[in-house]
């Protein structure tokens, strides 16, 4: 390992958080339902108003919300850093469902 190694360990990206991943979901979500709702609407015979309404509205709505929320994660981590410091190492993200708190979220999202 050389010393430049050793003075900057490899921090986590402003990527690696809750809120960020969130929005990448949500948005991958709303891209898919749109192809896909595109494809539906394309394919079939008969037209549906209300397919348009879910393929060219609300998915695309999904989109956004979940590029919101990803830049919005972005922000807010690159605010903690800054008010932190460099030296400040940024929330893993870490998922150990011995912890009762990572068990009562799973199960709150599981029930819904």
């Amino acid at each position: 390992m050389t010393t430049e190694q050793t003075k900057n360990p490899k921090r986590p990206g402003i990527f690696h958080n809750w809120l960020t991943l969130l929005g990448g979901l949500i948005s991958l979500g709303g891209l898919f339902s749109f192809l896909l709702l595109f494809a539906v609407d394309i394919f079939s015979h008969h037209g549906n108003p209300y397919m348009g309404i879910l393929a060219y509205v609300v998915a695309p709505g999904f989109i956004f919300l979940g590029i919101f929320l990803a830049i919005f994660g972005i922000w807010l981590e690159r605010r903690h850093r800054r008010l932190k410091g460099e030296d400040t190492k940024p929330h893993p993200l870490v998922i150990d469902f011995s912890r009762k708190k990572d068990r009562r979220v799973l199960i709150f999202f599981l029930a819904r």
